[in-house]
């Protein structure tokens, strides 16, 4: 089975769900500052770029958690870099909502870990795969 397709690793979809989870949460967020930003007189047009970036955020979360769910891999270059932000945002969080500030830093560390291992994996069973190839090898090099 390829790494680009079909469903894919039970850990890629766990890290397309939390991903997902992510997304959502992201976009709820983005339709909140959107809200706020019409109801309210204090800093509306902060509020309106909030609304549009969490929006436009949770949509490439979105989009990636998807393509993880169905077995690809490029998103994972992504999302980790989501889950580094995440992770840190998460901390600076905890000083406000404990609760929201764990949450965060445990999704993000769980999702990145998921990635990370279900990277390994790919990676240990390609060395398996032909004898031969080394990898950086191009065409005509052997592996002598």
């Amino acid at each position: 089975m390829s790494t680009t397709t079909g469903m894919g690793s039970l850990l890629r979809r766990l890290a397309g769900f939390l991903v997902g989870l992510e997304a959502a949460a992201l976009v709820a967020a983005g339709v909140w500052f959107g809200y706020s930003s019409l109801t309210r007189d204090d800093a509306g047009a902060m509020s309106m770029g909030l609304a549009i970036l969490s929006t436009l955020g949770g949509l490439a979360l979105g989009w990636a958690s998807r393509a993880l769910w169905r077995g690809s891999t490029w998103p994972r270059g992504l999302t980790l870099t989501w889950q580094v932000l995440q992770c840190a945002v998460g901390v600076t969080v905890l000083e406000w909502s404990t609760l929201a500030g764990a949450a965060a830093v445990v999704v993000a560390i769980a999702a990145g870990a998921l990635l990370v291992v279900d990277a390994r994996r790919d990676i240990a069973a390609a060395g398996t795969g032909s004898g031969d190839a080394q990898p950086g090898a191009g065409p005509g090099h052997s592996s002598r």
